[in-house]
Order: structure tokens, then C-alpha cells, then sequence
């Protein structure tokens, strides 16, 4: 158990930590950042708990379990990241049908939009084939699927002060 907690406190920490840093200003290169961000927590909390006298006892197989998870977790969490960094043309896609509301889009809007080719094509078939967009007739529209999953890169991107998918 102090494994997981310590872990999942570093974590959080240097997520909470990301979030102040990203609204302040948004680093240039964000990825950069956030792997020297991750980096700089653990040796940071490990050395304030020192120097007050508050050391973490763990033994040091119960410390290369916290360096396992919080390694990890943190590597995933920044592949992730470029999920909500660049919108993706899929997530683009979603954005704008989302915009539109219940209305929805036609194919001719879309292909206004995002241009006119087969990736496009491929991408919309994609999307409706995961259950995220549904066609009646040239409409596409947002199932309530699609409506959760834009909505939830829209948090996400909201929380750490991108805001990219406003608007498609």
C-alpha cells in the first residue's frame, strides 16, 4: 500500500504541478517539458521530505516499485498527451460535428472544411464504424458516444488551458 500511495502522490503532484505550470505559460516544447517535469518531482519531493526531517521510509525494493509505476505511469501519461497537444483530424472531425450540435454536418460541409480526399473518407467511415457518428442520409451527427468522447478531450484540453477542440 505505500507503494501505491507514494506513486500515485508523485503523480498527482506532478500533474497538478503541469496544470499551474501550463496555465502560466505554455512551454514551447511541451513534451520536452514534461518529461523534466516528471523527472524533477520525485528528486524534488524525496529532498524536501529530508531536509524537514520527514524522510519517506520505504525499503529498496518498495522504491523500485514506486520508480516501476510512477516510470511508467508518467511515460504513458505524455504519449497520451499528444492526444490533447494536437488535435488530431479524427478528433477535428468529432469537434466540428460536436459544434454543430444535433444538427450535424453534411458530407459537403465537411469536405468544405477538411478538404476533399480519400483519408477524410476513410477517417468518417472509421469513426462511424466505432460508433461515435451515425449517417441519416448526407447528415452526419454525433451518437452519444461521440458526444461523450468530445466531450471528454474538451475537458481534457480545457484542464490543462489548451482549449484546442472549441469550435472544431
Amino acid at each position: 500500500m505505500p507503494v501505491l500511495l507514494c506513486g500515485v502522490g508523485l503523480l498527482l503532484l506532478a500533474f497538478l504541478a503541469q496544470v499551474a505550470i501550463w496555465r502560466l505559460a505554455l512551454p514551447k516544447s511541451q513534451t520536452r517539458a514534461l518529461l523534466v517535469l516528471f523527472a524533477l518531482i520525485p528528486p524534488f519531493v524525496f529532498g524536501i521530505a529530508w531536509a524537514t526531517q520527514h524522510p519517506i521510509v520505504l525499503s529498496a525494493a518498495e522504491l523500485a516499485r514506486v520508480g516501476v509505476l510512477y516510470v511508467s505511469c508518467a511515460l504513458a501519461y505524455i504519449v497520451l498527451y499528444s492526444a490533447i497537444e494536437m488535435q488530431s483530424p479524427t478528433l477535428a472531425i468529432v469537434s466540428h460535428l460536436a459544434a454543430g450540435g444535433s444538427a450535424g454536418s453534411t458530407d459537403d460541409d465537411l469536405f468544405a472544411r477538411f478538404g476533399r480526399d480519400d483519408t477524410l473518407r476513410s477517417r468518417i467511415l472509421a469513426i462511424e464504424q466505432g460508433g461515435w457518428v451515425c449517417r441519416t442520409g448526407d447528415v452526419i451527427m454525433l451518437t452519444p458516444s461521440g458526444r461523450f468522447y468530445a466531450g471528454l478531450f474538451d475537458r481534457g484540453s480545457t484542464i490543462v488551458g489548451l482549449g484546442l477542440t472549441k469550435g472544431g
